[in-house]
């Protein structure tokens, strides 16, 4: 009898087990999801790894030149300018889209090192780095005219960008800002020397309050930063959009930078 009660719960035993493993699942493991991407889109990128690619046109003056690294894989921009008449610049250049009245949205962008200081131990001042401008085109002065538009700087105690509008002033015959502006956005407030920063700016041109500008700082967007207004000013007829990286100074006078292009990028074909 107590035999069979054994076996009895031996069978009983047997099935629980069968039982509990006809019910276990193997896990199923599933790839996890990648946080989203905060990198603007871009379609065109001069690594300049090798000097810059067929297109660019190459500005230089005020004690500016261009200095390929070929251990950092980069171009230094340089402003080594000891006269208080040069406006500094070691920039190049090329088409970004065209304006024609209607919103336009672009994408801008570029990877860059502060150097610790500029040429001779200089203090590096820095400058403006990424700059769209409205370009080539006849005033009521019946001048050939180049205005900044949307520029980025990075500035040896910051980053950040300016807004451009202007005014036709009739008596001088000559643009002069609009009360308020250049509008500044500060990106980063921090030093900058030895620092290095990739800085996307997108832009809605626009002449309207649709405007805006949203940047984005290593890989990061800085709603802070955000700007809404018109962007394009509305005095200037449709008309080339330029786009230019590098150093410029923008005043006359002494001024030392030393910055270093990684690449320049944009969604618009080049």
């Amino acid at each position: 009898m107590k035999t069979l009660q054994f076996l009895t719960c031996l069978f009983l035993l047997s099935l629980s087990l069968l039982a509990c493993k006809k019910d276990e699942k193997t896990p199923v493991r599933s790839t996890p999801t990648p946080p989203p991407s905060n990198q603007p889109t871009v379609s065109w990128i001069d690594n300049m790894s090798d000097g810059f690619a067929n297109g660019w046109n190459q500005d230089i003056s005020g004690g500016g030149k261009w200095q390929f690294d070929a251990v950092e894989k980069l171009n230094w921009s340089i402003i080594n300018n000891p006269s208080n008449q040069a406006i500094g610049r070691a920039e190049v250049s090329r088409r970004l889209t065209t304006f024609t009245n209607t919103d336009k949205l672009v994408t801008v962008k570029g990877k860059f090192k502060m150097a610790l200081t500029a040429e001779d131990n200089k203090p590096n001042e820095g400058g403006w780095v990424i700059q769209t401008m409205a370009w080539g085109y006849r005033d009521p002065n019946d001048s050939i005219v180049y205005k900044p538009l949307v520029v980025a700087r990075i500035l040896a105690d910051k980053v950040d960008y300016l807004v451009y509008d202007y005014i036709w002033d009739a008596p001088n015959k000559t643009y002069r800002p609009k009360t308020g502006f250049p509008v500044s956005r500060i990106v980063r407030n921090a030093i900058t020397a030895g620092q290095t920063f990739e800085l996307a700016l997108t832009i809605n041109f626009s002449k309207n309050s649709t405007g805006y500008v949203k940047a984005n700082l290593n890989g990061v967007d800085i709603p802070a930063a955000n700007y809404v207004g018109a962007t394009y000013p509305s005095i200037f007829p449709q008309a080339n959009v330029q786009w230019k990286g590098g150093t410029y100074s923008s005043y006359q006078g002494e001024h030392y930078s030393k910055i270093g292009v990684y690449y320049l990028a944009t969604d618009q074909p080049q």
